[in-house]
């Protein structure tokens, strides 16, 4: 026989053991990507409850030296927003506005779930629960049909446990209702708040609504506890004083899985 023309038994053995080793690494290299990515996103969830932690001392802070009440989130300009007004409390950490796993402004780039505000020099991907406000005496509503007797004004409330103060959320803040529909599509409305605003502006439950923990947002609460949220849970938090927690989009309020977006078809139900 001819050496020449082609492998012999030794070497055929030697080239498939040589591609199953590669075969073999090119496997185990992708299970470890896939581990490593795993690893620094729960790492960020972990630092974004670590930031909503801080936000609790903060709030707290400010309630407490205002006799237990909110601020009242009104004004001509953006004096009277939260950011402004609980800077005193943060300035020099002012990585505590962004969620680690959402540090890109939209107008750089950044696309929901991950994308973050930018609002007077501002940067931040955590937004206020609206409802809690305490609202200037002598008005019946607030900004767009928002009934006065809706907002809980105060942190001194039976229940607070299940009362949102401060989420994970892709604008500064949200007014949300039992009624309000889900995001169509996962990354609504992306980096097109601006473009979509007066859609924006309804449905707002919408804006806390983001697949940005795996199916969860982390959000501090008014007895300030910090928790994670399942996405079809936020219909069942007590928004505002007069909110059904029992509402349409929730299974005591008989919703069906394929009620839901299909991007939300997977995550748990509440």
């Amino acid at each position: 026989m001819d050496k020449g023309t082609g492998l012999t038994r030794i070497e055929l053995l030697v080239v498939i053991a040589i591609v199953g080793f590669i075969a073999l690494f090119a496997l185990y290299a992708g299970i470890f990507m896939q581990w490593q990515s795993r690893v620094k996103r729960n790492a960020k969830a972990v630092q974004c409850m670590e930031n909503l932690k801080e936000w609790s001392l903060i709030f707290a802070m400010y309630t407490e030296k205002n006799d237990g009440y909110f601020f009242s989130h009104e004004g001509s300009d953006s004096s009277g927003w939260w950011m402004n007004l609980l800077q005193p409390h943060y300035h020099e950490h002012q990585e505590l506005l962004l969620c680690p796993r959402a540090t890109k402004p939209y107008n750089k780039g950044g696309q929901n779930p991950f994308g973050a505000w930018n609002v007077n020099n501002n940067v931040g991907s955590y937004g206020i629960n609206g409802w809690i406000c305490n609202p200037k005496q002598g008005k019946t509503e607030l900004q767009r049909h928002r009934p006065i007797e809706y907002y809980w004004r105060t942190s001194n409330i039976k229940g607070a446990f299940n009362i949102p103060v401060f989420l994970d959320c892709m604008w500064t803040e949200a007014w949300p209702r039992a009624t309000d529909q889900p995001p169509e599509y996962e990354g609504w409305p992306g980096d097109k708040v601006i473009e979509n605003y007066m859609k924006f502006n309804i449905d707002q439950m919408r804006r806390f609504c983001i697949n940005r923990h795996q199916g969860f947002v982390n959000g501090l609460f008014m007895d300030w506890s910090v928790r994670k949220v399942g996405l079809k849970e936020l219909w069942t938090l007590k928004w505002h004083r007069q909110y059904d927690t029992a509402g349409p989009w929730t299974r005591a309020g008989g919703v069906i899985p394929n009620d839901w977006p299909q991007w939300m078809r997977n995550c748990r139900d509440f």
